[in-house]
């Protein structure tokens, strides 16, 4: 009998210690753990590691340094993964972000798409009639620091 691989429920264990109120440490670890599985992995992992983008904009808003930096280093490394064939599927879970997460969360997802301005700038301009509602409206979110972006 053949064994299927399992994939010991990593991507879960991650998002359950990146949402541990109680742990900074775990917090970390789980930004950490993204970074070196998006490092790893490669472009072949993009796919697996997009929905979780969301759970490591949620750490922008960490109270800790270490977490913060740790989740915007695995955000950047998520995204450099994809092409720019995938700039849409990339964008519509930014906007994801920018409609539902905090200010600093929203700032990170803004960011991850001007990312995307310089290597896909064919892939964005196509998006750009889809993706200028939802930056407008995050763009009037209440922090100077989400509008100044």
């Amino acid at each position: 009998m053949i064994s299927i691989p399992s994939d010991a429920n990593i991507i879960t264990t991650l998002h359950s210690f990146a949402q541990n109120k109680k742990s900074g440490y775990e917090r970390e670890s789980a930004a950490l753990g993204f970074q070196s599985l998006a490092h790893i992995l490669g472009p072949s992992s993009a796919p697996l590691l997009l929905p979780s983008l969301p759970v490591l904009y949620d750490l922008y808003m960490d109270k800790g340094d270490v977490v913060r930096l740790a989740a915007t280093a695995a955000t950047k490394n998520i995204l450099k993964l994809f092409p720019p064939e995938s700039t849409g599927l990339v964008f519509r879970a930014l906007e994801d972000v920018l409609e539902k997460g905090k200010w600093k969360s929203k700032v990170g997802a803004l960011d991850g798409m001007k990312s995307f301005a310089s290597t896909s700038k064919e892939a964005v301009a196509s998006e750009l009639g889809a993706t200028l509602p939802k930056v407008e409206a995050a763009m009037h979110d209440t922090k100077a620091e989400v509008s100044s972006h």
